[in-house]
C-alpha cells in the first residue's frame, strides 16, 4: 500500500497530573507541571498508550479524575503515523516482558541517562514514539524528557492543530 506524501493524520498527546504520592513526588522533583504522558494515534481515540507501574498499557481516561490535563493534537504525515503504529504494535505484542522504568525515571531527574532493556517510563515512551516522525523536533534523547519538559517542547511545535486544557 502506497501512502500519499501529503496525507496527514491527527494524533493526540495527553499530559496529566494526578494527586497520588508518586505523582506528587514527580511534580516536585521535576520542576512542577504534568506528571504523566500518553499518546493516541487517532484524534478521536477512547484510549491512549503509555507506561505506568503496571508496564505497557492502554489507558482509558473517560472516568478518571486528575488535577489538571492538556491534550495536544498534532498533524503528522500518515507515513510517520504508520511507523509509530508499527512500533506500538511491536511493544504491545511483547507487553508481558515490558516494565515501568522507575530507576531510569529517577536518574533522568538528575540528568543521568540510564536505559534498561524492556523498560520505559511514560514520557520516555511518548518521546520515543514522537521521534519516529520527521516533523517533530526533539533535540534530546527520549530518556531525558520528563512529562512537563515534553509538554513544554510539544507546545512549541509547528504542527499543533489544537491544545485542549483540562479535557478530563
Amino acid at each position: 500500500m502506497r501512502v500519499d506524501e501529503n496525507e496527514t493524520q491527527t494524533i493526540a498527546v495527553l499530559f496529566t497530573r494526578y494527586s497520588n504520592i508518586f505523582s506528587n513526588c514527580i511534580y516536585w522533583l521535576s520542576g512542577k507541571g504534568y506528571t504523566h504522558a500518553s499518546i493516541a494515534l487517532a484524534d478521536d481515540s477512547e484510549y491512549y498508550y503509555s507506561f505506568n507501574f503496571k508496564g505497557f498499557k492502554k489507558e482509558y481516561y473517560k472516568n478518571k479524575k486528575c488535577r489538571e490535563s492538556i491534550i495536544y493534537k498534532l498533524e503528522i504525515p500518515q507515513e510517520d503515523v504508520t511507523k509509530m503504529a508499527a512500533k506500538i504494535k511491536e511493544l504491545e505484542l511483547k507487553k508481558e516482558q515490558l516494565t515501568y522504568a522507575r530507576l531510569s525515571l529517577l536518574l533522568s531527574i538528575i540528568k543521568i541517562p540510564f536505559k534498561s532493556k524492556n523498560s520505559y517510563f511514560c514520557s520516555q515512551f511518548v518521546a520515543e514514539i514522537l521521534q519516529i516522525s520527521r516533523q517533530i523536533s526533539l533535540e534530546k534523547k527520549a530518556i531525558f524528557y520528563l512529562p512537563n519538559q515534553l509538554e513544554m517542547k510539544l507546545s512549541q511545535q509547528k504542527m499543533i492543530k489544537a491544545a485542549i486544557k483540562d479535557p478530563i
